[in-house]
């Protein structure tokens, strides 16, 4: 009976954990521009400036700008860190 109760403890704990951990990335996302989450995503593939652009039918500036604004939003000092950041962070997968 005990080892059910704190069992049963564990699993609770873990939705609660699981609820916030979701609650988290939806407070970031909602920081983000559709396009700055699209940008974000083709630069956990490795794809440059350039290439972002070209996808996305924006100049490689344009790229460079959004990149400059989700490094302020979050902090990060570099876009390998933002990519780090992103995924750690399960803001992109």
């Amino acid at each position: 009976m005990a080892g059910d109760t704190v069992e049963r403890d564990v699993q609770q704990a873990r939705i609660q954990q699981s609820a916030i951990e979701n609650e988290v990335v939806k407070n970031w996302i909602a920081r983000f521009t559709e396009r700055e989450l699209d940008i974000l995503r083709l630069m956990s593939q490795g794809a440059t400036n350039i290439e972002i652009g070209t996808e996305l039918f924006i100049s490689r500036y344009t790229v460079a700008q959004h990149v400059a604004s989700m490094l302020r939003k979050t902090e990060c000092r570099t876009r390998a860190h933002l990519v780090y950041w992103a995924v750690c962070s399960k803001v992109i997968e």
